[in-house]
Protein backbone atom coordinates (compact mmCIF):
# COMPACT_ATOMS: atom_id res chain seq x y z
CA UNK A 1 0.00 0.00 0.00
CA UNK A 2 1.49 3.42 -0.99
CA UNK A 3 0.78 7.04 -0.11
CA UNK A 4 -1.37 8.66 -2.71
CA UNK A 5 0.38 12.02 -2.05
CA UNK A 6 4.17 11.15 -2.17
CA UNK A 7 4.20 7.48 -3.20
CA UNK A 8 6.06 6.28 -0.08
CA UNK A 9 5.22 2.75 1.16
CA UNK A 10 2.73 2.63 4.05
CA UNK A 11 2.38 0.26 6.95
CA UNK A 12 -0.86 -1.71 7.26
CA UNK A 13 -3.72 0.23 8.91
CA UNK A 14 -1.67 3.50 8.79
CA UNK A 15 -3.69 6.67 9.29
CA UNK A 16 -0.95 9.12 8.10
CA UNK A 17 2.00 8.92 5.72
CA UNK A 18 5.25 8.87 7.81
CA UNK A 19 7.09 10.53 4.94
CA UNK A 20 4.82 13.50 4.02
CA UNK A 21 2.21 13.35 6.81
CA UNK A 22 -0.76 13.16 4.41
CA UNK A 23 -3.87 11.42 5.86
CA UNK A 24 -4.53 8.00 4.47
CA UNK A 25 -8.15 7.31 3.31
CA UNK A 26 -9.50 4.06 4.80
CA UNK A 27 -9.58 1.15 2.39
CA UNK A 28 -12.91 -0.39 1.58
CA UNK A 29 -13.81 -3.00 4.13
CA UNK A 30 -11.17 -1.63 6.57
CA UNK A 31 -11.59 -0.32 10.09
CA UNK A 32 -12.98 2.95 8.91
CA UNK A 33 -15.79 1.19 7.10
CA UNK A 34 -18.90 0.23 9.01
CA UNK A 35 -19.40 -3.49 9.47
CA UNK A 36 -22.06 -5.02 7.28
CA UNK A 37 -24.26 -8.00 7.97
CA UNK A 38 -26.43 -9.49 5.35
CA UNK A 39 -25.97 -6.40 3.16
CA UNK A 40 -27.95 -4.19 5.61
CA UNK A 41 -26.47 -1.47 7.87
CA UNK A 42 -25.65 -2.73 11.34
CA UNK A 43 -26.24 0.66 12.88
CA UNK A 44 -29.47 2.40 13.51
CA UNK A 45 -30.04 5.65 11.69
CA UNK A 46 -31.46 7.78 14.48
CA UNK A 47 -32.34 10.63 12.23
CA UNK A 48 -34.00 8.26 9.82
CA UNK A 49 -35.82 6.51 12.64
CA UNK A 50 -37.03 9.79 14.03
CA UNK A 51 -38.07 10.85 10.61
CA UNK A 52 -39.90 7.56 10.11
CA UNK A 53 -41.70 7.82 13.45
CA UNK A 54 -42.75 11.38 12.71
CA UNK A 55 -44.06 10.51 9.27
CA UNK A 56 -47.68 11.31 8.64
CA UNK A 57 -49.88 10.48 5.75
CA UNK A 58 -49.94 13.30 3.29
CA UNK A 59 -52.88 15.60 3.59
CA UNK A 60 -55.57 14.74 1.08
CA UNK A 61 -55.46 16.85 -1.99
CA UNK A 62 -58.59 19.02 -1.95
CA UNK A 63 -60.93 17.98 -4.66
CA UNK A 64 -62.59 20.54 -6.84
CA UNK A 65 -66.26 20.85 -5.90
CA UNK A 66 -68.46 18.74 -8.09
CA UNK A 67 -70.24 20.72 -10.72
CA UNK A 68 -73.95 20.60 -9.85
CA UNK A 69 -76.17 18.96 -12.39
CA UNK A 70 -78.02 21.50 -14.47
CA UNK A 71 -81.49 22.24 -13.19
CA UNK A 72 -84.22 20.68 -15.30
CA UNK A 73 -85.58 23.09 -17.79
CA UNK A 74 -89.27 23.81 -17.40
CA UNK A 75 -90.96 23.71 -20.72
CA UNK A 76 -93.27 26.66 -21.01
CA UNK A 77 -96.34 25.63 -22.99
CA UNK A 78 -96.83 27.52 -26.15
CA UNK A 79 -99.43 30.19 -25.94
CA UNK A 80 -102.81 28.84 -26.91
CA UNK A 81 -104.01 30.40 -30.06
CA UNK A 82 -107.16 32.39 -29.50
CA UNK A 83 -110.34 30.90 -30.84
CA UNK A 84 -111.17 32.20 -34.26
CA UNK A 85 -113.49 35.15 -34.20
CA UNK A 86 -117.10 34.43 -35.04
CA UNK A 87 -118.36 35.71 -38.34
CA UNK A 88 -121.72 36.23 -39.95
CA UNK A 89 -124.78 35.14 -38.00
CA UNK A 90 -122.68 33.55 -35.23
CA UNK A 91 -121.20 36.96 -34.42
CA UNK A 92 -124.68 38.48 -34.14
CA UNK A 93 -126.18 35.67 -32.03
CA UNK A 94 -125.12 36.99 -28.56
CA UNK A 95 -126.61 40.45 -29.04
CA UNK A 96 -129.73 39.01 -30.67
CA UNK A 97 -130.20 36.67 -27.69
CA UNK A 98 -130.10 39.64 -25.34
CA UNK A 99 -132.79 41.39 -27.36
CA UNK A 100 -135.09 38.37 -27.28
CA UNK A 101 -134.36 37.75 -23.60
CA UNK A 102 -135.51 41.30 -22.78
CA UNK A 103 -138.83 40.60 -24.52
CA UNK A 104 -139.39 37.38 -22.58
CA UNK A 105 -137.91 38.59 -19.30
CA UNK A 106 -135.60 35.59 -18.86
CA UNK A 107 -131.88 34.91 -19.24
CA UNK A 108 -130.83 32.32 -21.85
CA UNK A 109 -129.26 29.02 -20.84
CA UNK A 110 -127.09 26.80 -23.00
CA UNK A 111 -128.35 23.27 -23.76
CA UNK A 112 -125.42 21.03 -24.80
CA UNK A 113 -127.68 18.23 -26.06
CA UNK A 114 -129.13 20.60 -28.67
CA UNK A 115 -126.07 22.79 -29.15
CA UNK A 116 -128.32 25.80 -28.67
CA UNK A 117 -129.43 28.47 -26.21
CA UNK A 118 -132.87 28.20 -24.64
CA UNK A 119 -135.45 30.77 -23.59
CA UNK A 120 -138.78 29.63 -22.12
CA UNK A 121 -142.01 31.61 -22.23
CA UNK A 122 -145.43 30.67 -20.87
CA UNK A 123 -148.30 32.02 -22.96
CA UNK A 124 -152.05 31.60 -23.05
CA UNK A 125 -153.08 29.86 -26.26
CA UNK A 126 -156.39 29.24 -27.92
CA UNK A 127 -159.19 27.61 -25.93
CA UNK A 128 -157.55 28.81 -22.71
CA UNK A 129 -154.70 26.34 -23.13
CA UNK A 130 -151.57 27.20 -21.20
CA UNK A 131 -148.79 26.91 -23.79
CA UNK A 132 -145.23 26.37 -22.64
CA UNK A 133 -143.02 27.79 -25.40
CA UNK A 134 -139.41 26.62 -25.74
CA UNK A 135 -137.34 28.84 -28.02
CA UNK A 136 -133.96 27.33 -29.03
CA UNK A 137 -131.34 29.51 -30.74
CA UNK A 138 -128.32 28.55 -32.86
CA UNK A 139 -126.46 30.12 -35.80
CA UNK A 140 -125.10 28.42 -38.90
CA UNK A 141 -124.85 30.21 -42.24
CA UNK A 142 -124.14 26.95 -44.08
CA UNK A 143 -126.79 24.66 -42.56
CA UNK A 144 -128.88 22.76 -45.09
CA UNK A 145 -131.77 20.33 -44.92
CA UNK A 146 -129.92 17.58 -43.02
CA UNK A 147 -128.40 19.96 -40.44
CA UNK A 148 -131.77 21.59 -39.81
CA UNK A 149 -133.42 18.20 -39.35
CA UNK A 150 -130.84 17.03 -36.80
CA UNK A 151 -131.05 20.35 -34.96
CA UNK A 152 -134.87 20.40 -34.82
CA UNK A 153 -135.09 16.79 -33.64
CA UNK A 154 -132.55 17.41 -30.85
CA UNK A 155 -134.47 20.47 -29.64
CA UNK A 156 -137.78 18.61 -29.69
CA UNK A 157 -136.36 15.60 -27.85
CA UNK A 158 -134.87 17.75 -25.11
CA UNK A 159 -138.05 19.81 -24.64
CA UNK A 160 -140.27 16.74 -24.35
CA UNK A 161 -137.90 15.08 -21.89
CA UNK A 162 -137.49 18.15 -19.68
CA UNK A 163 -141.00 19.54 -19.90
CA UNK A 164 -142.36 20.72 -16.55
CA UNK A 165 -145.99 21.54 -15.96
CA UNK A 166 -149.39 19.94 -16.11
CA UNK A 167 -149.67 16.77 -18.18
CA UNK A 168 -149.83 17.74 -21.82
CA UNK A 169 -153.34 17.69 -23.19
CA UNK A 170 -155.00 18.76 -19.92
CA UNK A 171 -155.36 22.45 -20.76
CA UNK A 172 -151.61 22.47 -21.20
CA UNK A 173 -149.41 22.15 -24.27
CA UNK A 174 -145.85 22.45 -25.48
CA UNK A 175 -144.59 24.57 -28.39
CA UNK A 176 -141.00 24.06 -29.53
CA UNK A 177 -139.24 26.59 -31.78
CA UNK A 178 -135.86 25.43 -33.16
CA UNK A 179 -134.64 28.85 -34.39
CA UNK A 180 -131.64 28.99 -36.72
CA UNK A 181 -129.94 32.30 -37.49
CA UNK A 182 -128.62 32.28 -41.03
CA UNK A 183 -127.44 34.76 -43.66
CA UNK A 184 -128.20 34.35 -46.42
CA UNK A 185 -130.97 31.77 -46.06
CA UNK A 186 -130.01 28.46 -47.69
CA UNK A 187 -132.59 26.94 -50.08
CA UNK A 188 -132.24 23.47 -48.51
CA UNK A 189 -132.75 24.84 -45.01
CA UNK A 190 -135.73 26.84 -46.22
CA UNK A 191 -137.25 23.69 -47.72
CA UNK A 192 -137.04 21.97 -44.34
CA UNK A 193 -138.86 24.66 -42.34
CA UNK A 194 -141.64 24.85 -44.93
CA UNK A 195 -142.68 21.21 -44.58
CA UNK A 196 -145.34 20.05 -42.14
CA UNK A 197 -143.64 18.74 -38.95
CA UNK A 198 -144.29 15.41 -37.30
CA UNK A 199 -147.34 15.11 -35.08
CA UNK A 200 -146.84 14.84 -31.31
CA UNK A 201 -149.30 14.53 -28.47
CA UNK A 202 -150.14 18.09 -27.33
CA UNK A 203 -146.73 19.21 -28.55
CA UNK A 204 -146.10 21.46 -31.56
CA UNK A 205 -142.84 21.89 -33.46
CA UNK A 206 -142.19 24.99 -35.55
CA UNK A 207 -138.66 25.15 -37.01
CA UNK A 208 -137.73 28.74 -37.89
CA UNK A 209 -135.11 30.41 -40.09
CA UNK A 210 -134.22 34.00 -39.23
CA UNK A 211 -131.85 36.27 -41.12
CA UNK A 212 -130.49 38.69 -38.48
CA UNK A 213 -129.14 41.06 -41.14
CA UNK A 214 -132.33 41.50 -43.10
CA UNK A 215 -134.97 40.55 -40.51
CA UNK A 216 -136.43 37.87 -42.81
CA UNK A 217 -138.39 35.27 -40.85
CA UNK A 218 -139.39 31.94 -42.42
CA UNK A 219 -141.38 28.99 -41.04
CA UNK A 220 -144.29 26.74 -41.98
CA UNK A 221 -146.87 28.51 -44.16
CA UNK A 222 -149.53 25.82 -44.20
CA UNK A 223 -151.76 25.01 -41.26
CA UNK A 224 -151.85 21.33 -40.33
CA UNK A 225 -155.26 19.77 -39.75
CA UNK A 226 -154.27 18.37 -36.39
CA UNK A 227 -154.19 21.11 -33.76
CA UNK A 228 -155.73 23.51 -36.28
CA UNK A 229 -156.95 25.94 -33.60
CA UNK A 230 -153.51 26.19 -32.00
CA UNK A 231 -151.27 26.85 -35.03
CA UNK A 232 -152.32 30.45 -35.55
CA UNK A 233 -151.28 31.40 -32.04
CA UNK A 234 -148.06 29.39 -32.32
CA UNK A 235 -147.01 31.28 -35.46
CA UNK A 236 -148.02 34.63 -33.96
CA UNK A 237 -145.85 33.90 -30.89
CA UNK A 238 -142.87 33.24 -33.16
CA UNK A 239 -143.23 36.62 -34.86
CA UNK A 240 -143.75 38.49 -31.61
CA UNK A 241 -140.82 36.91 -29.73
CA UNK A 242 -138.33 36.80 -32.63
CA UNK A 243 -139.07 40.14 -34.30
CA UNK A 244 -141.09 42.10 -31.75
CA UNK A 245 -143.91 42.41 -34.30
CA UNK A 246 -147.55 41.79 -33.40
CA UNK A 247 -148.61 41.30 -37.04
Amino acid sequence: MFCTNCGAPLTPNARFCVTCGAPIAPAPGGMGSPARSGGSPAYSNAAGAASSSAWQAPAPVPQAPATPAPAPQIQTPAATSPAPAAHGSAAILPSYLQTVASRIGQAPQFIPEAGAYLLVADQRGALAVQMHSYFFFAANDLAGYAQMQVYAEACMAWARKNYEGLPRGMQSGLAVYPVMLQHPLQPDALAYVKQIPDKHWAAFELPVLFDPMTGQLEHLDKTPVWGFAMWRGIKASARMVLTGSQG
